[in-house]
């Protein structure tokens, strides 16, 4: 205090701390305390040994105000940073990242300390562990609560949060005097208060944002996505940026460019460029075929009843009519869109053939006789019974002892080919 200093440091083990000492009736100097970057105490609220809760693991950052020293004491107002020592960091969601508009939501970084040695307790006898087991291998962001009554003199590690549309979801202050750590602070303007420092996140409209964490020279993001719902206080006052509904500005159009400046007086005029060689005559064009115009699609005349055919016993094939012909240019014309046309003069067409072939098979034809007679072989035959019959009846003849007489008819048909059984009958 005799030489004028500004601030006094010192080594406090296992501890990050703040205090004062008195510099005359209305002065004091600040007091830093330090010693965070070997073990960490496994033991919180003691009052004759390091406490856990003032052992986060960083090193101190120590900034002077040099312009703000004062002449006659020659003091300037001193401030330290706890820079965390981690070797990784992450995010985690405690509520998830599928988030309700109007809903808070509770996040937390952890940031992994350098893998080192530790300090365990003695094994207790009950059930072979150490007591305490040790420190806690992490350290959180925000840390966790202080109620004790050394609080004030806590020293909390630097960190921030923050979110990449604040319009969408924003990390907002905690009210101090609520033990529920999901309820938002209500500034004088009946609104929330946006603060890097708390891990509340409050989801104002639907949409998708990122969310940082960063702390010790890490970085971690993580993207969140917020549904719709009701518009209440107090995560449902803060309107979507009206940059989003701005109308993208239209491309600037380049000014004409300016004329020459006019040359001095006295100078000789520029050099006239000679004019260029006409261009070479090129062959005329050659004339595009001709297309010839396609004359609009006609619809396809009526089919024709079906023609009535006598009885088939009385005709031959030369008696029976031929069908009629279809219309001309029916099958060579475009299609409509479904071929029905065409399906159904088949279909009619059909229907007027199938009476025919199914009576002209009884219509003899003279063409279609076999090509070898066969009457007299039927004669023969028929001769041939009648005489097996006439060696029978005498045995039934002196059995009965009654005659009878066998009578065999037979009917040949003529041969076509041969004349000479044309009109032959025999019985």
């Amino acid at each position: 205090m005799e030489g004028g200093a500004s601030a006094y440091f010192f080594d406090r083990p296992e501890e990050n701390r703040t205090s004062s000492i008195p510099a005359g009736a209305q002065q004091q100097i600040p007091a830093f305390g330090t010693g965070t970057l070997g073990y960490r105490s496994p033991l919180s609220n003691t009052t004759d040994a390091p406490d856990a809760l003032f052992g986060d693991s960083g090193f101190l950052l120590a900034q002077v105000a040099v312009r703000d020293r004062d002449p006659v004491t020659n003091r300037a107002p001193v401030g330290v940073r706890l820079i965390p020592v981690v070797d990784d960091l992450a995010l985690q969601a405690i509520d998830g990242t599928l988030l309700r508009r109007s809903r808070p939501a509770l996040f937390q970084g952890l940031g992994r300390r350098p893998v080192a040695g530790d300090r365990w307790g003695d094994v207790s006898g009950a059930d072979g562990n150490p007591n305490p087991p040790g420190g806690d291998p992490y350290t959180a962001f925000p840390p966790a609560p202080c109620t004790g009554p050394g609080c004030a003199t806590r020293i909390v590690p630097e960190y921030q949060f923050a979110s990449s549309d604040r319009d969408i979801a924003d990390f907002v202050r905690q009210d101090p005097a609520s033990t529920n750590l999901r309820k938002p602070f209500i500034g004088a303007d009946d609104r929330v208060v946006t603060d890097a420092s708390s891990a509340l996140l409050c989801p104002f409209n639907p949409g998708t944002a990122t969310v940082t964490v960063g702390a010790g020279g890490l970085a971690f993001t993580q993207q969140v996505r917020v549904l719709a719902g009701s518009v209440q206080r107090p995560c449902g006052t803060r309107p979507l940026d009206p940059t989003r509904f701005t109308a993208p500005a239209a491309p600037a159009v380049a000014p004409p460019a300016a004329a020459p400046a006019p040359a001095p007086a006295g100078a000789a005029p520029p050099p006239v460029a000679p004019p260029p060689p006409p261009p070479a005559p090129s062959a005329p064009p050659t004339p595009a075929p001709a297309v010839k115009a396609v004359p609009p699609v006609q619809p396809l005349p009526p089919a024709a009843p079906p023609t009535e055919v006598p009885p088939a016993r009385d005709l031959t094939r030369a008696q029976v009519p031929a069908p009629p012909p279809p219309p001309a240019g029916g099958f060579g014309r475009p299609i409509p869109p479904g071929g029905a046309v065409i399906r159904v003069l088949e279909e009619k067409r059909e229907e007027e053939l199938a009476p025919e072939s199914s009576q002209a098979f009884a219509a003899y034809d003279v063409d279609e006789g076999p090509s070898v007679p066969y009457g007299p072989f039927v004669f023969g035959i028929v001769l041939l019974a009648a005489f097996a019959g006439a060696s029978v009846r005498p045995g039934l003849r002196r059995r009965n002892r009654r005659a009878e007489h066998a009578v065999a008819v037979a009917r040949v048909e003529p041969d076509p080919l041969d004349p000479r059984t044309r009109h032959r009958r025999t019985r």
